[in-house]
This record gives C-alpha cells, sequence and structure tokens, in this order.
C-alpha cells in the first residue's frame, strides 16, 4: 500500500548556500571567526537560518568535534550530532542522522549540519519540512510511507510498548483512513 509519494524540495537557503561557497573559495585559515562571518552578503535572503544564527550553529559544530583539525573539511559523526538533546531523546534520531549527513560513513560537514538545524528551524518552509519528515518516516527507503513504515513508525513512538495485534490495528486504522482523506 502507497500512501504518499516522495516530493522533490529545494534543501538549502540561498543563504547558507552562499556561506558554503564562501568557505570553499576561501584561503582566509581564520574563516571560522566572527568577522568573517559577517562579512559575507547572501543578498535577499529566503532561508531558514540567518548570518548571527549561521555563526551560532557553527560555533556548536565546531564544540561538537572533539578534534578540530582543518576548519573548512572539519566532520563530526552521527554519535556527536546525536548528543544534541534535541535529537538524543529523537526515537527517530537514526533516520534523522541518515537523512541530513551525505557521507556514507554518517559524518557530517557543516553544510550537512547546517541543512539539519535550518529545517528544524521554525523558520523553515513547510514545503522543506514535510519533503525532510517524508523522509525520515520513509524507513525501508522505497520513496513511499507504507504498511511497513506506519508499523515501524508506532513502535518506534511507543516505545514498543504496544503489543503486536494494537500495531496492526492502529496501522490498519491509519491506511483506512489516509485512503478515505485522498
Amino acid at each position: 500500500m502507497k500512501l504518499i509519494s516522495k516530493k522533490k524540495c529545494k534543501f538549502l537557503s540561498t543563504y547558507a548556500q552562499s556561506v558554503f561557497r564562501y568557505l570553499a573559495n576561501s584561503s582566509d585559515p581564520g574563516w571560522k571567526q566572527t568577522q568573517d562571518f559577517r562579512r559575507l552578503d547572501p543578498g535577499p535572503h529566503h532561508g531558514a537560518v540567518v548570518s548571527q544564527q549561521s555563526y551560532r550553529v557553527h560555533q556548536k559544530f565546531l564544540q561538537l568535534a572533539d578534534e578540530v583539525i582543518d576548519y573548512k573539511t572539519q566532520h563530526i559523526t552521527s554519535e556527536q550530532v546525536s548528543s544534541i538533546p534535541a535529537i538524543k531523546v529523537n526515537p527517530f534520531k537514526d533516520q534523522i542522522c541518515k537523512v541530513f549527513s551525505r557521507n556514507e560513513q554518517g559524518l557530517f560537514s557543516f553544510e550537512d549540519f547546517l541543512e539539519m538545524i535550518s529545517t528544524f528551524s521554525e523558520n523553515a518552509s513547510l514545503a522543506v519540512k514535510i519533503d525532510y519528515a517524508f523522509r525520515i518516516y520513509d524507513l525501508n527507503g522505497n520513496n513511499y510511507i507504507d504498511q511497513e513504515d506506519i508499523r515501524h513508525i508506532i513502535f518506534r513512538l511507543t516505545n514498543g510498548s504496544m503489543d503486536e495485534a494494537d500495531i496492526s490495528t492502529l496501522t490498519h486504522y491509519i491506511l483506512y483512513n489516509s485512503f478515505l482523506s485522498e
């Protein structure tokens, strides 16, 4: 059974893209400093994270890193990202890390980290939030939220406290009602 097909969205804000271009092209070893972030001119801002917020996000990124070797190529692990209190208690923290990390080993670049923080920001667009929520809840990765995904979502949300019969009943109820609303 298929509930929702995957929708494509623009993931990064115009501002975030300009930050990444600046960082990629910077030869200044002190690019992490406040004045370097303030020098950026992203033009009209359409994203969820603005300059001062980006600086704070970058400081949090560096704080999570055990040892900073190269500011431009620094990565942090999914475990380090999962130590953030709001992520730590989320039953989908593994999926969140999988969705936002573009690295096969689950490492986060600053770009990945900023994208995650921006998406969870209250200023992120509904379209971006929907796209990422879909990707997080598509647990089996088949580009649909299907019966298998719903069963696993219920299991995670209830911390495994529901018995199989109740999970099955609730799954069928959700599927039935979702088709009625189409």
